[in-house]
């Protein structure tokens, strides 16, 4: 599709976002959680689209091949931004590392923003809630899910609940998850937390910046 005859940018019409309105377009391994997570903030001059995961097409490749189609389609504008939200899981042992690194050279080379958690998304969730200690590792998604549910006593990721992640908590979130970075990333290996770590809180910052009313949350530096 030409760039003449790409689509206009899909602000929604339900809600009462303005037409200029910074579009932040989101794609995820997961089926359901970021896209109601973020659903929680709603501001005029913010969108937020999640392109979450469907039919079972979750691979890091299939992430980044949504962010291609969508701009492809799409206007996007200068001030846009796109972004892969990914999980190490399994992809960054065995057979599957080399795969994830051509996807994430791919969304670099095309402009667009990647925030890796390990091991799962649901990491940032548990940040709202309590620190994690630096170097901890979780064996897996579950493991976070526990640790969830002990600190809420309940955790449905079909069924987020609003009042689990308020504004104020997510700065909270912000400053623990950055707490849990090395002080210095190898610009070769460091494309994901080695240990349990979430770089959400990259995408957090550039939506506080455009406008979207985290309270406490900094601006980006």
């Amino acid at each position: 599709m030409s760039l003449t005859s790409r689509k206009s940018r899909p602000l929604p019409r339900d809600v009462p976002v303005l037409r200029d309105a910074r579009l932040f377009v989101v794609a995820t391994e997961d089926t359901c959680a970021p896209k109601q997570y973020f659903s929680f903030f709603p501001h005029p001059r913010v969108h937020v689209k999640v392109l979450e995961t469907q039919d079972g097409l979750s691979s890091p490749a299939h992430v980044v091949e949504r962010l291609v189609a969508y701009a492809n389609y799409y206007q996007i504008g200068e001030d846009d931004q796109l972004w892969a939200l990914l999980d190490t899981d399994h992809w960054i042992t065995g057979n599957h590392k080399p795969g994830l690194i051509a996807s994430l050279n791919q969304a670099k080379e095309r402009g667009y923003r990647v925030a890796m958690s390990n091991p799962c998304f649901d990491l940032w969730l548990l940040l709202h809630h309590e620190a994690v200690a630096a170097g901890h590792a979780f064996a897996n998604g579950d493991a976070v899910t526990h640790a969830i549910r002990a600190a809420c006593g309940e955790f449905n990721k079909t069924q987020l609940k609003p009042h689990h992640y308020p504004p104020e908590q997510v700065a909270n979130a912000v400053q623990r998850a950055r707490a849990l970075e090395p002080a210095v990333v190898d610009a070769e290996t460091g494309f994901w937390p080695e240990s349990a770590g979430t770089r959400v809180y990259l995408l957090i910052e550039q939506l506080r910046a455009a406008g979207l009313g985290f309270s406490g949350v900094p601006l980006n530096p």
